[in-house]
C-alpha cells in the first residue's frame, strides 16, 4: 500500500513538466518566495492542483530552510494583520499579553512577528501588496470587530490563521478560548462557594455576533439544566452606553448574593454603585487580566491562544497549507481558573450599600 502510494505521489517533477518550469522554480512558487514572478506563482500552483499534488510536510520542512537560507540571512517574518490602531478595546479586553506572547512564541520557532493595521492601507490590496514584498507568506488575524473584512485579501497567496475570530469571521482556522465552557467553569466555581442568587452580566455588541449568543446559551443551561433548582435571574446585558446605575438596580432588584461579569466593566461599574466587593456581593468574571484588578474569575486566555495561533501557523507553513484550508475548523483553548479574592462564601448582597 505505501509502495503503491509512493509510485503514485505527484512530485515536483510532474509540475513542472506541466508547467514549462524547472524543478527549482517549483519549489520556489509552491514556497511562495518572492523570487518568482507572480504570474509564474500562478501558473505552478495552477498545475498543481490539476495534478492533485500534495505536499510532503517533512520536505517542505527541508525545502523551507534551503530557501531561506539562500534568499534571505534574517528571520523569516510573520504578520499579525489587526483591524484598527483607533478601536476601543475595552469591550474585548487587553491586547498588549496576546501581542507580546505571539511575538515571544514566533521568536521561539526562529519568525519574526511584525504587527499591521488595515485601517493604514486604502484597502486591502494595498496591504497585501506590502505583505508580499516583505516575503511575508504566514498571517495571524486579528478579531474583525467594526468593519465586514475587504474582500481584496487573496487568502491562496498566505497560509493564515484568526486569532480569536470577531463578528466577522474569515474563512480560516482559528483560535479562541472555549467560551461555553468558560462560563460553566466561572458559574460552577460560585454555586461550589454556596451562593444561591447568582446572576451573570453579559456584554452585547452592537452587532450580531456568535460569541454573545455562547455565552449567552451557556448561561442558561446552567440556570435551566445544571442547577434547575437555585432561582433563574434574568441576565443583565449591557454595552458601552449602559450607566453604572442600571448595574446596581440590577443587583438589587435581584436580591442578587453573586454576580458572574462578562469583563472588568462590571467590577469597576458595581464599585461605583457603591457595593463593597466581597462584603456586600461575590464576584467572579469572564475575562480576568491581572493588572485589571483584584478579580477571581476565569483568565481572559489572549495570550494562550495567542501561542496556540502561532504554532498553528507554523505547522500550516511547513504544510504550504495556502488558501482557506478547512475555513470551518477552530482550536479551543480549556479555560483556566484565576483565585482572586473576589469570591467567597456565603455572602449576601446589602441592599442599601453606602
Amino acid at each position: 500500500m505505501d509502495a503503491e502510494k509512493r509510485k503514485t505521489r505527484v512530485g515536483h517533477r510532474e509540475i513542472a513538466r506541466l508547467a514549462g518550469v524547472s524543478q527549482s522554480t517549483v519549489s520556489r512558487a509552491l514556497a511562495d518566495s518572492p523570487l518568482i514572478a507572480e504570474a509564474t506563482v500562478i501558473r505552478v500552483r495552477e498545475a498543481a492542483r490539476s495534478l492533485g499534488y500534495r505536499p510532503d510536510p517533512t520536505l517542505a520542512v527541508v525545502a523551507a530552510h534551503r530557501w531561506r537560507r539562500e534568499e534571505r540571512a534574517v528571520e523569516p517574518i510573520l504578520a499579525l494583520v489587526e483591524e484598527t490602531r483607533r478601536l476601543e478595546r475595552t469591550d474585548i479586553g487587553e491586547q498588549v499579553d496576546p501581542i507580546r506572547a505571539l511575538k515571544e512564541k514566533a521568536s521561539e520557532l526562529g519568525y519574526q512577528m511584525v504587527v499591521f493595521y488595515r485601517d493604514d492601507y486604502p484597502n486591502s490590496g494595498s496591504l497585501e501588496r506590502v505583505l508580499r514584498s516583505r516575503g511575508i507568506r504566514g498571517l495571524v488575524i486579528g478579531a474583525v470587530y467594526r468593519n465586514p473584512p475587504d474582500p481584496e485579501l487573496d487568502w491562496n497567496k498566505f497560509v493564515s490563521v484568526a486569532l480569536t475570530p470577531g463578528p466577522y469571521r474569515p474563512p480560516i482556522p482559528s483560535v479562541m478560548i472555549d467560551l461555553f465552557a468558560g462560563v460553566l467553569l466561572g458559574w460552577e466555581k460560585i454555586v461550589a462557594s454556596g451562593h444561591r442568587r447568582i446572576g451573570a452580566a453579559l456584554y452585547e455588541h452592537d452587532v450580531a455576533f456568535l460569541d454573545d449568543d455562547i455565552r449567552a446559551s451557556a448561561v442558561e443551561c446552567c440556570q435551566r439544566r445544571r442547577h434547575p433548582k437555585l432561582p433563574v435571574i434574568p441576565t443583565f446585558h449591557f454595552n458601552h452606553d449602559t450607566p453604572h446605575s442600571e448595574f446596581g438596580e440590577w443587583v438589587r432588584k435581584n436580591n442578587l448574593d453573586a454576580v458572574l461579569g462578562f469583563n472588568s466593566a462590571v467590577y469597576w461599574n458595581l464599585i461605583r454603585e457603591g457595593f463593597q466587593i466581597p462584603n456586600d456581593l461575590s464576584y467572579a468574571e469572564l475575562h480576568v487580566q491581572p493588572h485589571n484588578g483584584p478579580q477571581s474569575g476565569v483568565m481572559a486566555g489572549g495570550a494562550q491562544c495567542a501561542a496556540e495561533a502561532v504554532m498553528m501557523l507554523h505547522r500550516a507553513l511547513l504544510a504550504n497549507g495556502y488558501g482557506p484550508v478547512f475555513p470551518g475548523i477552530s482550536h479551543v483553548v480549556s479555560p483556566v481558573w484565576v483565585e482572586g479574592s473576589t469570591l467567597v462564601s456565603t455572602h449576601t448582597v446589602s441592599k442599601s450599600p453606602a
